[in-house]
């Protein structure tokens, strides 16, 4: 994954780094391990992180989970030292490691004074490229995630995200939770979390981070004395995955109907498989969802929570992945009323589409995310997380520059022209999860067929499942615009 554009220090070119970009240095480790690091005095830490293309996307077909499973227990022992020894010596200077694993990357992260840097290093670089992986806690960390898994299909929230993420990708690995399969978790063996560290762990699939108050100098020899050692690794497997067309995904005369007796409230899931990370629209794509409904001041929020009081939250987002992404609206519905809000969830997709969006709620959207996104900048650990964004995306030096300019520059119309090319409501995969005595007859006219998923069910599939054909005389867009023409309630 690592390429260098030249060999030692490396910065972007002062000509596209505008004065307010954080300034970073890009090298390259003798054993082929990719540094990017930025100087900052204000606070006396030093942030050190480690990231790989090693989440859940990089698994293969039967090892959904392994990810999920190898990152932590990174942790839990290593060649020379215990789980225990391990955090005795990050107790020794005041931090912890910690360990993450999405979609897309595995990370680990210490947060340091810049006098513990050194010992810092030393640990991160063991732990890296040294596990054990002890038997008894892989054990633990499958009873663990088990249990887990067992946990989400219980919580309502939980259930609509896997049901509407199975409808969305079916088979491919995006299809099953991130934290993986019951079956496949319980397959995994020691040699298996061995072998997908060494083939997604080596220098030239990782790379490291150093944000903070360090001696930019010195930095170099330091880290070259743990972490050039590691050893070159085969390629890993071939997982990459293409997005599934929008076409023939799913009817938008399917709604997935999943009963939870006795709510009171139904988890509503809307969406369809989008554009990845990379795309050339992604960031002005956030401008878009933030009008919709990733922002506090949201069409969305305004429609259904402040006009007809039917939920405390709605919200919408373009999923940060390099595939298998997503557009999706979710909330928790009031369920007396989610035949409606479904009504007017869509209507605002398309309200969008036909425009226009005004200026003050572009300069409210735009203005909300520049400002995060500058925000996160100044902090280290905000900073370092930017920086793998970056790396794990391969977003080039401009990175920074672009952003910004990107969450900035779009017109009203441009907002107006992305949401035709990148919002289909009819391609909406729609799944409910609720109390079906309540919801069947708000929907049924809605579809030409709604399937019925008892509750609870196994996350390969449902229990039982049964369909009701669609009302005579009703259609999509004829139930839409009944609804529409209702006084608000």
């Amino acid at each position: 994954m690592w390429a260098s554009p030249t060999s030692g220090d490396c910065a972007p070119p002062p000509s596209v780094v505008p004065s307010w970009a954080p300034a970073y240095q890009r090298r390259e480790l003798a054993g082929g391990c990719g540094v990017l690091s930025a100087v900052r005095r204000n606070v006396p830490l030093v942030t050190l992180m480690w990231a790989a293309p090693a989440g859940a996307l990089s698994e293969l077909a039967g090892q959904e989970g392994l990810a999920g499973l190898a990152v932590p227990l990174l942790k839990e022992g290593t060649v020379h030292h215990s789980a225990a020894d391990l955090q005795q010596l990050a107790d020794e200077f005041g931090t912890s490691i910690l360990t993450a694993c999405d979609w897309d990357g595995a990370f680990l992260a210490l947060e340091v004074l810049p006098e513990d840097l050194d010992p810092a290093i030393e640990l991160l670089a063991e732990v890296v490229t040294a596990p054990t992986f002890p038997s008894s806690m892989v054990e633990s960390w499958q009873r663990r995630r088990l249990t887990e898994l067992t946990r989400r299909g219980l919580h309502p929230g939980n259930l609509a995200d896997d049901t509407w993420s199975a409808a969305a990708f079916g088979k491919t690995r995006a299809g099953r939770p991130l934290l993986g399969s019951p079956q496949a978790l319980r397959a995994v063996s020691r040699d298996d979390l061995l072998a997908f560290h060494h083939q997604r762990f080596g220098p030239e699939h990782g790379f490291l981070v150093v944000v903070g108050d360090f001696d930019s100098h010195r930095l170099p020899s330091r880290l070259e004395q743990h972490f050039s050692a590691i050893h070159s690794s085969a390629s890993p497997p071939s997982t990459a995955a293409e997005t599934p067309p929008l076409s023939g995904r799913c009817s938008p005369s399917r709604i997935v109907l999943v009963d939870v007796p006795g709510a009171q409230q139904a988890e509503l899931r809307l969406g369809h498989p989008s554009v990845p990370a990379t795309h050339p629209d992604f960031d002005r794509l956030q401008v878009l969802n933030a009008v919709l409904g990733g922002a506090p001041a949201s069409r969305l929020s305004a429609n259904l929570r402040e006009r007809h009081g039917w939920t405390y939250h709605a919200r919408s987002r373009f999923t940060v992945r390099r595939a298998l992404a997503s557009f999706q609206v979710s909330t928790a519905i009031d369920a007396d009323h989610a035949g409606a809000a479904l009504t007017e969830i869509l209507s605002e997709i398309e309200r969008l589409q036909q425009g226009p969006i005004t200026r003050s709620e572009l300069d409210a959207a735009s203005g909300y995310l520049a400002g995060g996104f500058l925000s996160r900048l100044q902090t280290c650990h905000g900073l370092g997380l930017e920086l793998i964004h970056l790396e794990l995306q391969e977003l080039g030096e401009a990175h920074f520059a672009n952003t910004l300019k990107r969450l900035q520059e779009p017109e009203p119309e441009d907002l107006v022209e992305l949401a035709q090319q990148h919002l289909h409501p009819d391609a909406a995969i729609i799944v409910v999860c609720g109390p079906i005595a309540k919801l069947a007859p708000q929907l049924q006219p809605w579809a030409e067929i709604v399937e019925l998923r008892e509750h609870p069910f196994d996350l390969g599939g449902p229990r039982s499942a049964t369909t009701i054909p669609k009302q005579k005389g009703g259609d999509i867009h004829g139930q839409r615009n009944s609804h529409r023409d209702r006084a608000p309630l």
